[in-house]
């Protein structure tokens, strides 16, 4: 029963962490350790059992710890009460005589009975409890103080970021002044909770340590916060070479990067110009020189990171790689394919374009991807591998001062005198808004048919982003000269039985008097 009454004790003091191995215990304080083993008892059974019996002693009456020379050991007591008895195999595990030892551990029992008694007298007792209602008073009034401070602070950026929005009536910015608010406002409690955690950790700590029974408790806690702040504070030390070295890397990239970007901003206002590299060229260029200053400032700043060399971090860099190469073939080939049509110089952000049966504006133009607005005013995303494998038509002038031309096409029987048509088609282009007065407009006879000639008017523009209201006006336009002057459009095939028909004149464009021809039968030689 004894036996197992230990081996319980032994469960509860390894899962409470109350000893260590060997280690004999008083009030939450190391007095003397074993190293050996005694029958069927390990050195972690003895300091338990040996613990037990120092705190009996200690709170019995019995005074003054003395030693008892037995043949086979030293036996340590306090009165009539056995402690412990020092054996040669003690003695040999610490490297000194067993008497010696004996001395030893008998005089650390004796101040820690001593210490333990003295933790608790009534008036040491009075005083832990005054301390503990001062300390807390303190760390109300503390916790208190940081609360209304919290309060103020966070209600003041609250109200800094309602100003805002009353100042600035654009949603956009009433909408970013809000959200920075918010997140302002979440930073300082996250602060003053942290605040809060971090005086709890201290105050429970020196709460247990003015009492007695607790004080063990209160030693081990503070090791806890000591621990990690003792790790953070060493990590801190010998990262610091480290750190300045990150410091020099991150100045200079930065440095570069403002030096790159002002000399690429000055090629593309065309204040430098370099043989060969147009100014359109900047922008792009300064991204991907951007790109490559970058990472080489990441691939210089990797060795000095800390955990770099851990394996954990190897690994979690080749996982990144591999997703990466597994993830990113179509945005490296899309990549690859915004480079070369950069370079390439097809179109630029404002152009009107076509991309296969896409057409519209280049309202934004990226390493990856190209965005066109058509005139449904749809915005249209397209990969730029798609675009470099398509064929692109350009409408715009580009700025070479070359007007775009228009064209369209119209059929008319061989009866119309062709002068008749051309200038019909002229006036219709001279009417249309949007089209240039000179150039003059122009009109080529493109084929002679079986049945009719196709005459196309070809009319210069500077606005290539108006092309489908020109030519929607420009077809009402010729429709109305060619009604005007009495001119039939036989488009694209038309086949009618003239005599006695109305002709497809609108009309409105007829003459007052028009009446339909008569039907007419000739027999040859005998006339009607």
């Amino acid at each position: 029963m004894k036996r197992n009454f230990w081996t319980a004790a032994l469960v509860v003091c390894s899962l409470f962490g109350q000893t260590e191995e060997g280690a004999v215990m008083l009030d939450g304080k190391e007095v003397f350790r074993v190293e050996t083993s005694s029958g069927t008892y390990g050195p972690k059974e003895r300091a338990v059992m040996i613990s037990e019996r120092l705190k009996r002693a200690a709170e019995s009456s019995e005074q003054g710890v003395h030693i008892v020379e037995l043949p086979d050991s030293s036996e340590l007591r306090l009165g009539n009460i056995r402690l412990h008895g020092v054996r040669a195999a003690d003695a040999a595990a610490a490297g000194i005589d067993r008497q010696q030892l004996a001395q030893r551990w008998a005089k650390n029992i004796d101040e820690a009975i001593k210490a333990y008694r003295e933790a608790r007298d009534f008036g040491r007792l009075v005083r832990g409890v005054a301390l503990a209602l001062l300390t807390t008073v303190l760390i109300a009034i503390v916790q208190i103080g940081l609360w209304r401070l919290r309060k103020w602070a966070v209600s003041r950026t609250l109200r800094a970021s309602q100003a805002r929005r009353t100042r600035n009536q654009n949603e956009e910015d009433l909408f970013s002044a809000l959200r920075v608010g918010e997140a302002l406002a979440t930073v300082q409690n996250l602060f003053f909770w942290a605040i809060t955690l971090l005086l709890a950790e201290v105050y429970v700590p020196i709460l247990l340590a003015f009492f007695p029974g607790t004080s063990g408790w209160a030693n081990k806690l503070f090791d806890l916060i000591k621990a990690p702040l003792l790790r953070v504070s060493s990590g801190l030390v010998d990262f610091l070479p480290n750190a300045l070295n990150l410091l020099v890397i991150a100045g200079i990239t930065l440095y570069s990067l403002r030096m790159t970007r002002v000399f690429f901003q000055e090629i593309g206002e065309e204040k430098v110009r370099l043989k060969g590299f147009h100014a359109d060229w900047a922008e792009p260029t300064y991204r991907l020189v951007r790109l490559a200053v970058l990472m080489l400032a990441l691939v210089m700043a990797y060795p000095y990171v800390p955990g770099s060399n851990s394996e954990a971090f190897k690994g979690l860099s080749i996982f990144v790689g591999v997703l990466l190469s597994l993830g990113s073939s179509s945005a490296m080939a899309n990549g690859v394919a915004g480079t070369i049509i950069t370079y390439m110089r097809g179109y630029k952000v404002g152009d009107f374009i076509q991309i296969g049966d896409d057409m519209g504006e280049v309202v934004e133009q990226t390493l990856l991807v190209t965005r066109i607005r058509t005139i449904k005013n749809v915005i249209i995303t397209i990969p730029n591998g798609n675009v470099l494998s398509a064929h692109v038509v350009n409408y715009s002038t580009g700025g070479s001062g070359r007007p775009l031309i228009l064209h369209t096409g119209i059929t008319i029987g061989y009866d119309a005198p062709w002068q008749v048509i051309h200038q019909l088609m002229v006036d219709a282009a001279l009417a249309t808004e949007g089209v240039l007065r000179e150039p003059r407009p122009f009109v080529l006879q493109t084929s002679l048919n079986d049945f009719h000639v196709s005459y196309e008017i070809n009319a210069y523009t500077l606005d290539a982003r108006k092309m489908p209201e020109i030519y929607s006006a420009l077809h009402q336009n010729i429709q109305d000269k060619f009604n005007e002057a009495g001119v039939e459009i036989m488009s694209p095939h038309y086949t009618a039985l003239r005599d006695g028909n109305t002709v497809t004149i609108p009309e409105n464009h007829r003459p007052s008097d028009y009446e339909p021809a008569a039907f007419r039968v000739s027999n040859g030689s005998h006339g009607r």
